[in-house]
């Protein structure tokens, strides 16, 4: 399994077998990053060789409590960049119902 994030620090901590966060400690995880069975890039280069992306992004509020799905669209912007046929992508994130095919799909159908 390839994780992929934009911050380098955190990426670098889980590689290590390291939690970058006080809710899930080390050793529940720590394993997999150790044997190689899970690894995490800021390479998005690497997205063409994963069968299936998962999207699960924040998603914070407006002020009028609507979504603001910049998060969706930036990283969308980014997998349309490395997208290849057959791959499955799901989104994740707590949204409106339609944003995948709103948001997401007229980005992928550029391809």
């Amino acid at each position: 399994m390839l994780g992929f994030d934009v911050d380098e620090q955190k990426v670098s901590m889980l590689n290590k077998g390291k939690s970058y966060t006080k809710h899930i400690a080390s050793k529940q995880f720590a394993n997999y990053f150790k044997t190689g069975a899970v690894q995490a890039t800021t390479d998005f280069k690497q997205l063409k060789k994963v069968d299936v992306i998962i999207i699960c992004v924040p998603i914070p509020l407006n002020e009028m409590r609507e979504p603001n799905l910049q998060y969706i669209e930036s990283t969308g912007a980014v997998i349309a960049k490395y997208l290849r046929s057959g791959q499955l992508v799901s989104l994740e994130s707590t949204t409106y119902p339609g944003t995948t095919e709103e948001v997401l799909l007229p980005l992928f159908s550029q391809k």
